[in-house]
């Protein structure tokens, strides 16, 4: 049977890492080395055999303490790669040492593991491998007639919107609810770095100003479209504009082997606005295991509920 290891990061064989990423048929934007590396204070990885299956384990520590934790910007990960006979996913999870206090992880799972506190969440996508015309048909019809509508008179969209000042006009209308600046700045620097591995659209669109009132970021891998901030501003919402940037990049890579991956939502309202284009719903796993005591944890200053 293939062993299962734990591996912190500075251990880890880098070139088998992404050699796994460019092979495994579930790699995505998240499992890569370079949003890893940019997103993270550092990174541990569960490994099975030699790199035949892995999961990233992004690391912090508090007081001398470490544990594992939910990363802005990222949708849930998987069991990258192929788990050979006899190896599942709790086997996997079991390998966490428990001198990580905490374990919080969002993953692709059916099989949730004894001895985590489990608590499913929603996230939607939308196949593109069929035409748009096709596509299009599938979204209901209050999207449909709003789209059919067409961009208010002196609407413009823009295809290169400069990531930085989507981040200043995310941050001033509320895009990016509380995230820490720390990582806020990290995703600016993973934009940046991503260009060597793969595609990153900010789109956005502008009022007879010039002044741009809704825009969205999404990063391409091989083979999902990642959907990783989106804003709108009042005037954005009275001309429904993220829906005409969202409908934009699904008219540009239809037909195309992708999965458009729009990162939600539990919240009803931004599920039916996901859903308005044909989107399906897929739960995954929001895990937790805590090594401490219930005053220990309070002591260091850990919440109860992710």
């Amino acid at each position: 049977m293939a062993e299962v290891r734990y591996i912190r990061g500075r251990d880890l064989d880098r070139i088998r890492w992404d050699r796994l990423m460019h092979c495994a048929t579930n790699a995505d934007l998240y499992g890569s080395s370079i949003f890893l590396d940019t997103m993270t204070d550092g990174w541990d990885a569960v490994i099975c055999g030699d790199y035949e299956a892995a999961i990233p384990l992004p690391v912090r520590k508090r007081f001398g303490f470490r544990y594992t934790y939910i990363l802005p910007f990222c949708g849930p990960f998987a069991v990258y790669g192929q788990l050979p006979e006899g190896i599942s996913v709790a086997t996997m999870l079991e390998a966490i040492p428990r001198s990580l206090i905490r374990c919080d992880l969002n993953l692709w799972t059916d099989t949730p593991p004894p001895g985590w506190v489990v608590r499913s969440r929603i996230n939607h996508l939308l196949a593109l491998s069929i035409d748009y015309p096709t596509i299009r048909d599938r979204y209901g019809s209050t999207c449909k007639n709003l789209l059919n509508r067409g961009l208010a008179e002196g609407l413009q969209l823009i295809l290169t919107y400069p990531v930085s000042s989507q981040l200043q006009m995310a941050r001033k209308f509320g895009g990016l609810g509380q995230t820490d600046e720390r990582d806020v700045l990290r995703f600016e620097r993973c934009c940046q770095q991503w260009t060597e591995a793969g595609e990153v659209l900010s789109i956005a669109i502008s009022n007879f100003n010039g002044q741009a009132i809704a825009g969205g970021i999404f990063l391409l891998s091989p083979l999902q479209i990642h959907y990783l901030l989106g804003w709108s501003n009042p005037e954005g919402n009275q001309n429904n504009a993220s829906r005409h940037i969202l409908d934009r990049v699904i008219r540009m890579h239809a037909g195309r082997r992708l999965t458009l991956d729009l990162e939600g939502s539990d919240i009803p309202g931004v599920a039916q606005f996901f859903e308005s284009f044909g989107a399906v719903p897929h739960p995954y796993q929001f895990l937790r295991r805590d090594a401490l005591p219930f005053l220990q944890r309070i002591a260091i200053g850990f919440k109860k509920r992710s």
